[in-house]
């Protein structure tokens, strides 16, 4: 059956048209063919949707069975978004709050961040000012470099002349203190010769009594009023030895006392030359070690100016920095002590001992006369130092 119609459906449907093609005078024949041909009609067109039922049929039971698979798949897929749902609804419920906090972390964050931006801005603003600060001190540096280097050179000169002054002092210091060595000695040297000179007129003293004793005995033939050659001698050497009768000193006497004093002069006058060649010595070694001082450490110009100012203070301090007599002076002394001392003391001796007295006194037999003339030296000057 297909829409409704059925076997009685169409019988009654037959029935009724045949009663009014009988009612409007019409043949039934033609309506049994029609009717015939309707009847095969529908039963092809009966077989046709039988056929066609069957076949949709059977599609229906396949596309119903797909339809079944893909409800089983999506009830699984179903079941499945389901669970993902509910874990998810688990995990944004999780979520939420992990973001609620996360978004607070990230807010006291933001915030950090924001203060420490501040703070890096600011140090970026003190580090660029900075920069410019240590700009400007390294071109100081620099200009102060190049001042040192100039300093430090001009400290190598100063100090290099310091030292050739110390070592041209402590050269002359050294000559001085041999010079005054060699006088030293020889004023030694004439206060032996004075003490052998004073034993030598005791000696001649005793000798002219005893002379004159033997010759008041035994030469009646001498004259009392006229000395012998003994007598003038010892009267000779007491004139060099003795006051005058006047209460003055003989002139060989005044002179080897006046070259003696100048002697002794001298001798002083290279003592304190040395003394003052030694604290110049140490004035220049600390000179020395504060230039030295100043090249390790690196002296400014104001520290090589305050240099120079002590150096010329120093020198205030010391005015006989630059009137130390030259080496010639030594010399000129010493020629003088020679010339006024030596020589006199040797030419009067050897006037007084004549080679007669000397053959006459028994000490002296033997004797040369430069002997003696040293020996009467040697107690001259010792005879001068005393007085």
């Amino acid at each position: 059956v297909t829409d409704g119609v059925t076997v009685e459906t169409i019988a009654n449907a037959t029935k009724t048209l045949k009663d009014e093609i009988v009612a409007q005078g019409g043949n039934t024949r033609t309506l049994d063919s029609l009717l015939q041909q309707l009847h095969t009609l529908h039963g092809k067109e009966k077989e046709f949707w039988f056929g066609t039922i069957s076949v949709l049929q059977k599609e229906s039971v396949i596309a119903l069975i797909e339809d079944k698979k893909q409800i089983s798949t999506l009830k699984f897929e179903l079941s499945t978004r389901k669970k993902k749902w509910e874990s998810n609804k688990k995990k944004a419920k999780s979520s939420k709050y992990t973001l609620t906090s996360s978004l607070e972390q990230l807010q006291e964050n933001n915030e950090a961040l924001k203060n420490s931006l501040e703070k890096a801005n600011s140090r970026i603003a003190d580090l660029e000012q900075n920069l410019e600060t240590t700009l400007a001190i390294e071109s100081q540096l620099q200009n102060l470099l190049k001042r040192k280097e100039k300093n430090n050179a001009a400290v190598e000169t100063e100090g290099q002349e310091i030292i050739n002054k110390l070592e041209d002092f402590t050269s002359k210091n050294k000559n001085l203190e041999k010079d005054l060595q060699e006088l030293q000695d020889r004023v030694r040297g004439q206060e032996n010769q004075i003490i052998i000179l004073e034993n030598r007129v005791k000696e001649y003293k005793k000798l002219q009594v005893k002379f004159i004793e033997t010759e008041d005995s035994n030469d009646s033939r001498l004259d009392e009023n006229e000395p012998g050659e003994i007598t003038k001698l010892v009267g000779n050497i007491n004139e060099l030895t003795l006051p005058t009768d006047s209460g003055n000193k003989s002139l060989h006497y005044e002179l080897e006392i006046e070259q003696t004093n100048d002697f002794e002069q001298t001798i002083e006058n290279l003592k304190t030359k040395i003394e003052h060649l030694n604290k110049t010595i140490i004035y220049l070694e600390q000179e020395n070690q504060q230039l030295k001082k100043k090249f390790d450490m690196g002296v400014t110009q104001d520290d090589e100016e305050t240099s120079e100012k002590m150096f010329a203070k120093s020198c205030k301090k010391n005015p006989k920095y630059d009137d130390i007599p030259a080496t010639e002076q030594d010399d000129e002394d010493a020629k003088k002590v020679n010339r006024y001392f030596t020589q006199p003391i040797v030419k009067a001796l050897g006037e007084l001992f004549s080679r007669e007295d000397k053959k006459a006194i028994p000490i002296f037999k033997g004797k040369s006369t430069d002997k003696l003339i040293s020996e009467s030296l040697r107690g001259a000057d010792h005879v001068a130092r005393n007085n």
